[in-house]
C-alpha cells in the first residue's frame, strides 16, 4: 500500500510538474527568437547610423572631431550596409549567377580610414552597382556583396567588391551527358556543341541546387570565401596541346560535385552559413601546352534579417 501510495504521488507530481516544464521550454524558445532577434536589430540600427554619417559626410556637414575606423571596421560597415540597401535574397538556384570585381583606393594613415574616405569609398561601390542594374538588362538583382582588401602598399589598401548577380533563369539537363570541360562547347557527343554549356556549368547549377533560399527582407554581413583551385583541392586540372578537346564524364563530373560538398562542409565558418558557390573554368596558357582547371569559390555569410525600426 506504501508502495502504491509513493507511485500515485510520484504520478501527481509528474502531471503537476509537466505543463511547468512545457512553460519553460516556451519561455527559453520564446527567450532564444527575442535573442536572435536583438542581435538582428542591433545590427540594423549600427548600419543605420553608418548610413547617417555617410549621408553628413556627403552634404558637407563639418564634424566636431573627424570620426576614424580600422580598415577592417570600414569594411564590415560598407559592406553590411550594401548588403542591407542593394541586395535582396537569391530566390532561384537556377540563376546564372556572376561576380563582378571593381578596386578602389582607400587611403590608410597609421592603419585608420577618415569618415570622409570611407563615404567616397561606399559611394563608389553603391555607384558600381547602380551602373550594372541600369546597363544590364538581363540582370534582375544582386544579392550578394563581398568587400575585401586587394592589396596593401604602404600606406593605401585598395579595397574590391564582388557581387553576385541574379540574371535570366536558365536551366541545365541533368548530368546524363558526358561534357567538355570549358568554352561553353556543350556535350561531348556533338549534339551539344556550341550551346554555350560546358562541364563548369553543369557543376555550378547542381552545386547550388542544394542551397536553402534565404527569406523576403534577409541580407547578409561578414561575408567570407574560400577559393578551391585544380587538383590542389581535388578539381580537374590537365595539360593538352589543344585547349577545347578534353571531355569530363558524367561520372567524373558526379564526383566533383561530392568534392565542392566535402570541401564546403569542412571549411564552413563557425556561426556562417552556405550564401552561394561560383564554378567556372579557366586555361592557362604555357607553351606548347595549355593548362585546364576548374576553380570554384565559396560564399559564407552570417543570415540576418531586416527588422523595422
Amino acid at each position: 500500500m506504501k508502495d502504491m501510495k509513493i507511485k500515485m504521488l510520484t504520478s501527481v507530481m509528474l502531471i503537476i510538474g509537466l505543463p511547468t516544464f512545457m512553460s519553460c521550454e516556451k519561455e527559453q524558445e520564446s527567450l532564444s527568437n527575442t535573442v536572435i532577434k536583438t542581435e538582428d536589430q542591433i545590427v540594423v540600427n549600427q548600419i543605420m547610423d553608418f548610413l547617417d554619417k555617410v549621408e553628413l559626410e556627403r552634404q558637407g556637414v563639418t564634424q566636431k572631431n573627424n570620426e576614424f575606423m580600422s580598415i577592417d571596421s570600414a569594411i564590415w560597415f560598407i559592406e553590411a550596409a550594401i548588403n542591407y540597401t542593394a541586395t535582396e535574397p537569391l530566390s532561384s538556384s537556377d540563376s546564372e549567377i556572376s561576380f563582378y570585381t571593381v578596386d578602389v583606393l582607400a587611403e590608410d594613415s597609421h592603419g585608420m580610414l577618415e569618415m570622409s574616405e570611407i563615404q567616397v569609398v561606399y559611394d563608389s561601390f553603391q555607384s558600381y552597382i547602380d551602373d550594372i542594374i541600369s546597363l544590364d538588362d538581363n540582370i534582375n538583382k544582386i544579392f550578394i556583396a563581398d568587400i575585401f582588401v586587394k592589396e596593401t602598399k604602404s600606406t593605401n589598401s585598395t579595397l574590391s567588391m564582388a557581387i553576385g548577380v541574379e540574371k535570366s533563369l536558365m536551366v541545365y539537363p541533368p548530368v546524363l551527358h558526358d561534357w567538355y570541360w570549358g568554352g561553353g562547347l556543350g556535350r561531348c557527343d556533338g549534339s551539344g556543341l556550341g550551346v554555350g554549356t560546358d562541364a563548369a556549368d553543369i557543376i555550378n547549377n547542381r552545386i547550388n541546387q542544394t542551397i536553402i533560399m534565404p527569406p523576403a527582407g534577409a541580407f547578409w554581413t561578414d561575408v567570407d570565401y574560400f577559393t578551391m583551385v585544380g587538383t590542389s583541392d581535388g578539381l580537374f586540372q590537365y595539360c593538352d596541346p589543344v585547349s577545347t578537346n578534353h571531355c569530363l564524364s558524367s561520372q567524373e563530373i558526379t564526383d566533383y560535385i561530392g568534392v565542392v560538398e566535402s570541401y564546403t562542409n569542412n571549411h564552413c565558418p563557425s556561426g556562417k552559413q552556405l550564401i552561394y558557390r561560383n564554378f567556372y573554368d579557366d586555361i592557362i596558357p604555357s607553351m606548347p601546352n595549355y593548362e585546364g582547371l576548374h576553380i570554384c569559390e565559396i560564399r559564407f555569410g552570417i543570415l540576418r534579417y531586416s527588422i523595422e525600426l
